[in-house]
């Protein structure tokens, strides 16, 4: 029992379940050939419409018998995909001390140590699992579950909240109708309708003119992302003020970057495309910027989605690799002997030395983080060497594979914005003022301070794995409920780490790098398109120690007035197409941005809906069943109940296939006949016969197939449904645990009787045959149960070796039986088609009036008996279940067939002789002519009083009677002479005997001639 619940297990949460699920397609797919089609043209042409009806009906009703069953096993997959889902997150220990793990692991410990005190230990340890609680600790455990339960509910209905939110700021935005597709599309048409007015002669619309307004639109943008990066600036990430509230904020302002980025990205892009700009380095080191931040939100929203609830599954069902991943990561930090936030304090403290020229007294706290990350990678470069990487390696590459895109973005961002220096008419922009002052170490080129910053990206990077390896852990430890008042992680404390990652990355490396280059490249695009205009702004305003960008924007247009290239006109055409984009642009930026929260709402709904599926379930019996307790879908009990009846109907619908099956191939037996005798006839016939038998074959190995699945499913499915029947107190479980102790009970009262060698103690039957089987020369122990029970296994595998043996070749004589039986059916069939036309003729002759010919009758009834015993013999022979008793009917039967036979044949040969003989033909008439005619007076004698009218009426319809008798007899009497003269040779002149060569000349004519043919029954097919 215990290996079939590991087998059904491991089916359920391995592939297997998938290739079921392959399978089933492939299966439905053969089953829809139908090999109807194939001989259909033949039947109709045969006046077979009535066979070919039932076997297209029979055919259908197969098809869709196995779509039935396709769609039942499709359910019953899903069904168990969906059981795999919830059950994965149970403990180990709900599956180490399922009752019939521990059942095995006590008896076991039984045979090993057979004594009082094994037996009382196994007991307390069973009153520990199984035994009921105490009223005061399952009303705590209740109240605790209950709690957790609404804490679930709670956070759905967040969930919830935040999503209606995301939907509403779609529908506001005008993004949900059209979707994201939608707004590229309406992205695409703008760009298009630019480039068209650029390329039009007479739109007034250029390049050099339009290039003011997106350094216009420009500016604004860099305004805004301007004022983020101040805000972002005040707020502080230390742990004292890492509050929920704060970590909103940070939250909000890291998404307004990521749009302003996406923005901004999207509108280079565009500049790019309708070449109203150059590639400057300036260009280049936005892009990078807005790589880094791309990467970045592809992090936090893979690690919301993907590895956050890969990481809460396999630790709330203990997978040991994701523990001990969890350990190895917490003994690298653990490592130096310092919390991480005073080596990342350290840290910091040595990139200020180092920027500062000072000496550091921090180097041993970088010095320690070295050693950390030369650990980290050791375990990183073993799972990534490995032949087949567990689950925790998995997970710890999947994580550390977004670290490293990252940081190879902002690798190639440094090297971008290093290669690119301010120009120094630049410096006095207000823009690239405040820029500086936000500016980070990142950029600079002072030795030491990027690799002291790297060393406080790794400790993040471990603060960031430590969080949510612990986030996991109180997961696991609060679904098991065990101490009250430990709750489940939810909502933002899931993904509370990774958003204070992302945050601190920004805080730290790429504050001010944004706007001062955008500020340069701005002034680039002005300088490509009125270069004099810019440098008599800068000469102008050559005193004075601030700049705006606006002023630098406005004399470029004025100087675009003053020459005559902008008019109003021309300036309010550019402005509604440049107003047009960026309205579009940022639609874009922030359809892509809603959709990824939509996203991270739904994976953060289905974590909830299963963990909330699955408290109920592993915690069903502490739960309580009232009106305020919310069940969560699927409810244990509905879906159990759901895959019990999904299994009944499997085994119904095979059933009722098994029945189909037979059915289809009797019909195809008789399409085969025809087929064969049309055969003989038309050689050309043969491959329609082939390729019928494959096809219907085909759809017999499907439904084959298909049933061994379906068995395979429905194991799995009972396994699974008795898996939960033991694991909660239920009627089997309380059953097995009452059967359990009586055992234990037993086991006890042997060991004390073991014990006391005083005390008699009574022989059972069964322990004397045991006592017969392996005489004990000592004391009963182990040993000797041992022995015993390997000699009885021995015994039982010789036996059921000889049962294999004898099984083998029973099946081989049956399956001689079944050739045997199939070339008798044959044979069968051919005698029953030649009897045809003499039982036909024989029951004619019967019916004739005047004609007294018992031996007729009596040959008739008893072939009729022949023909019901051996069809029966048969149909018991080809029966797939030949049992014992069967088969004796049929030997019993075999000798009375055979003496039936001899007579069938002789009778009709003493019939038909005869029937040759003229005068014994007459004399059957005379004598029951004669004996009419005697009984005629005595009729008259009786009625001598009726009324001569009568008389008169009855003489006239007996006379006329005769007449038709008569008439009758005649015509049977020239049957019985052509069918004289056909057996005699006497055709076609009945006054000699032709030879054979004669005979065979005449049908070859007769069949020939066209007047014949015409009266032949079309359903011969005679042409064939």
């Amino acid at each position: 029992m215990v290996a079939l619940h590991q087998r059904a297990l491991s089916s359920i949460s391995g592939p297997q379940l998938a290739k079921w699920g392959q399978e089933v397609a492939v299966l439905l797919e053969q089953a829809s050939i139908s090999s109807c089609n194939t001989v259909c043209t033949f039947l109709e042409n045969a006046g077979q419409r009535e066979l070919l009806g039932q076997y297209q009906q029979t055919e259908q009703e197969l098809i869709n018998g196995v779509r039935r069953m396709g769609e039942e096993v499709k359910r019953a997959l899903d069904q168990l995909n969906m059981y795999h889902a919830l059950t994965s997150l149970y403990p180990a220990a709900g599956r180490t001390q399922h009752r019939v793990n521990m059942y095995s692991m006590w008896g076991n410990r039984l045979l090993e140590s057979f004594s009082t005190d094994t037996c009382d230990q196994t007991a307390t340890e069973f009153a520990s699992l199984f035994s009921v609680q105490p009223t005061r600790v399952r009303e705590l455990r209740t109240q605790h579950v209950k709690n957790m339960n609404m804490q679930l509910e709670q956070w759905n209905s967040e969930i919830i909240i935040s999503m209606q939110r995301l939907y509403q700021r779609m529908m506001a935005e005008n993004i949900m109708k059209p979707g994201k597709s939608g707004v590229l599309e309406e992205l695409g048409k703008t760009r298009e309708m630019i480039l068209n007015q650029l390329n039009h002669p007479d739109s007034g619309v250029r390049p050099e003119t339009l290039i003011c307004f997106f350094v216009k639109s420009l500016i604004s943008l860099g305004n805004k992302w301007s004022e983020l990066e101040k805000n972002f600036s005040e707020e502080s990430l230390s742990p004292s003020s890492s509050s929920s509230s704060s970590m909103s904020r940070l939250d909000s302002l890291v998404d307004q970057l990521f749009l302003e980025s996406g923005t901004l990205n999207t509108f280079l892009n565009t500049a790019d495309m309708l070449n109203l700009t150059g590639k400057s380095p300036h260009v280049s080191a936005l892009e990078c910027l807005s790589s880094v931040l791309s990467s970045l939100q592809q992090l936090r929203s893979s690690f919301c989605t993907i590895i956050m609830p890969e990481g809460l599954k396999n630790f709330l069902h203990e997978d040991t690799s994701v523990l001990e991943i969890g350990q190895q990561v917490e003994e690298i930090i653990s490592s130096g002997g310092l919390a991480l936030e005073e080596v990342k304090h350290e840290a910091r403290l040595h990139t200020r030395c180092c920027m500062l020229g000072m000496e550091s007294p921090h180097l041993a706290a970088v010095e320690l983080a070295g050693s950390m990350r030369h650990r980290y990678q050791q375990l990183i470069a073993t799972a990534g060497f490995a032949e087949s990487m567990s689950t925790g390696q998995m997970l710890l590459c999947a994580a550390n594979s977004l670290f490293d895109k990252v940081d190879g973005d902002m690798n190639m961002l440094r090297e971008k914005v290093l290669s690119a220096p301010t120009p120094p008419e630049c410096n006095k922009f207000t823009m690239v003022r405040t820029a500086a002052d936000l500016s980070t170490g990142a950029f600079n080129t002072t030795p030491g301070v990027w690799e002291s910053l790297a060393t406080t990206v790794f400790i993040s990077k471990l603060e960031l794995l430590r969080d949510f390896l612990s986030m996991c852990r109180g997961a696991s430890l609060a679904f098991k409920a065990e101490k009250v008042g430990v709750m489940m992680p939810t909502g933002d404390i899931l993904v509370r780490p990774v958003k204070k990652y992302v945050a601190e990355y920004v805080q730290l490396l790429l504050l001010g790098a944004g706007p001062r280059h955008l500020a340069c490249a701005l002034t680039q695009f002005a300088k490509d398109t009125g270069e004099l205009a810019v440098n008599r702004f800068f000469e102008t305003n050559q005193g004075k120690e601030k700049l705006e960008l606006e002023d630098l924007s406005q004399a470029l247009f004025d100087d675009k007035m003053s020459t005559g290239a902008l008019n109003q006109a021309r300036i309010a055409k550019s402005s509604v197409l440049v107003k047009n984009l960026s309205a579009v642009v940022y639609k874009w930026e922030l359809a892509q941005q809603l959709d990824q929260g939509v996203e991270v709402m739904s994976a953060a709904q289905q974590v909830n809906a299963l963990q909330h599926a699955g408290v109920q379930w592993y915690h069903e019996e502490y739960l309580p069943r009232d009106t305020n307790t919310k069940l969560a879908e699927p409810v244990r009990h509905n879906f159990l109940s759901d895959l019990r009846s999904s299994g009944d109907r499997l085994s119904h619908i095979q059933s009722d296939l098994t029945s189909l099956c037979l059915r289809y191939s009797d019909l195809k037996a008789s399409v085969d006949q025809r087929l064969k005798w049309a055969v003989g006839a038309n050689p050309g016939l043969k491959e329609v016969v082939d390729q019928f038998s494959c096809e219907q074959q085909a759809q017999l190995d499907t439904v084959r197939q298909l049933g061994v699945l379906v068995k395979s499913v429905v194991g799995v499915g009972q396994s699974a449904l008795q898996f939960e029947a033991l694991r909660t107190s239920t009627v089997e479980a309380r059953a097995g645990d009452h059967q359990f102790l009586g055992i234990l009970a037993c086991c006890r009262d042997s060991s004390l009787a073991l014990g006391s060698p005083g005390v008699g103690v009574g022989i059972s039957p069964e322990e004397t045959m045991l006592l017969d089987v392996n005489p004990p020369l000592e004391n009963i122990d182990q040993f000797w149960i041992r022995q015993t029970e390997e000699l009885i296994a021995s015994r039982v595998k010789s036996i059921q070796d000889t049962l294999a043996g004898e099984n083998k070749k029973f099946s081989e004589v049956q399956r001689v039986i079944q050739d045997i039986g199939v070339g008798l059916k044959d044979i069968v069939t051919s005698h029953h088609k030649l009897m045809a036309d003499v039982a036909l003729l024989l029951r004619t002759i019967q019916r004739i009036e005047n004609f007294d010919f018992p031996a007729i009758s009596n040959f008739l009834s008893r072939y009729k008996e022949y023909s019901e015993q051996l069809n029966t013999m048969i149909k018991t022979v080809l029966s797939e279940d030949l049992s014992s008793e069967g088969g004796r009917m049929v030997v019993e039967r075999l000798d009375l067939v055979k003496e039936e036979t001899n007579f069938v044949y002789e009778e009709l040969i003493n019939i038909a002789a005869v029937a040759r003989d003229e005068s014994l033909v007459q004399e059957m008439f005379k004598s029951r002519r004669s004996l009419r005619e005697d009984t005629v007076p005595g009729r008259e004698q009786q009625n001598v009083e009726m009324d001569e009218k009568n008389r008169a009426k009855r003489d006239k319809l007996a006379a006329g009677s005769r007449q038709v008798m008569e008439e009758k007899n005649k015509f049977a009497l020239s049957v019985l002479r052509r069918v004289r003269v056909k057996l005699e040779g006497r055709e076609p002149d009945s006054l000699r005997k032709a030879s054979v060569g004669e005979q065979v000349d005449f049908i070859i004519r007769e069949s020939m001639n066209q007047e014949n043919l015409a009266l032949m029954y079309e359903g011969w097919t005679a042409w064939i």
